[in-house]
């Protein structure tokens, strides 16, 4: 089995990882692709694979180009969980900075656990090693991991409990990158058949690191704590059509001169499925 898929995504960029907040839109073009393998009965293979383009109106020193490629091992048991390994590799590009480029490997082992007929539980945890050709002295190597947790009642409604300590690129002008550990809850309720309330509250502690080499008088151990929450109205119609209504807000606090802020936004979105 596989799958091919094009992303096209558009939108603001974070203001409190600007040095001078203004209007900076981020657009970033992605072709996904993923081909899955049965080795018997019990064993499978998928490999994986992205090429992404990533653009701005306003710092084109944060322009990249990234690819990435992994490959996981699983092995099934006749109750439908699973264990395996699973090894990612991406490769980030500058196209106007080449200080930053810098090459990341995670592996680790995962697992995919039935507990009863109302939970799962998906886990990874591994060792993830970001290196900088050009900056050693911002590299990283740690531990990183994601355990979500699926809770379905009798009906169609669920919730979703999710822990995780992960690196992430949040397109900072100051930090190459962030160390997020983050906690979150998303429960949805089937108000009808056809009508669903889902809500979401997380919380995330953002620890920056690898300094871009930009000399700008900012905390050297930049700390933000970031709260936020949304709740969304979902309608399923004939024909695979979903319509959907929410509003969203998140309030942060920095270390960071100017970076506190909060802020409240609606959103609707159409899906159509076949």
């Amino acid at each position: 089995n596989g799958l091919l898929r094009y992303r096209y995504n558009r939108g603001l960029r974070d203001f409190a990882n600007q040095v001078i907040p203004r209007k900076d839109l981020r657009t970033r073009n992605a072709f996904v692709g993923q081909l899955g393998r049965r080795l018997g009965q019990n064993m499978g293979l998928t490999f994986r694979a992205e090429v992404a383009d990533i653009f701005y109106t306003e710092n084109r020193f944060l322009d990249q180009e990234r690819i990435l490629g992994g490959v996981a091992f699983d092995w099934y048991s006749r109750a439908g969980n699973s264990i395996g390994f699973d090894v990612e590799l991406i490769d980030g590009a500058f196209d106007n900075n080449p200080l930053n480029d810098y090459t990341q490997i995670d592996a680790g082992p995962t697992m995919r656990w039935v507990i009863s007929g109302k939970t799962r539980i998906n886990a990874k945890v591994g060792y993830s090693s970001r290196e900088h050709a050009q900056s050693p002295e911002r590299d990283f190597d740690g531990f990183t991991g994601r355990v979500d947790v699926d809770w379905r009642t009798g009906g169609d409604s669920k919730a979703l409990f999710s822990v995780f300590r992960e690196i992430s690129n949040l397109s900072d002008e100051i930090a190459n990158f962030a160390i997020i550990h983050g906690v979150s809850i998303e429960p949805t309720w089937q108000i009808s058949t056809r009508t669903a309330l889902r809500l979401q509250l997380a919380y995330e502690d953002r620890d920056f690191q690898g300094d871009d080499g930009v000399i700008i008088p900012q905390p050297d151990d930049r700390r933000d704590k970031v709260a936020s929450g949304g709740i969304w109205v979902e309608w399923t119609r004939e024909g695979a059509w979903t319509f959907s209504l929410g509003a969203y807000g998140e309030d942060r606090s920095s270390n960071r001169d100017f970076a506190n802020y909060d802020f409240l936004a609606a959103e609707g979105f159409v899906r159509f499925g076949f």
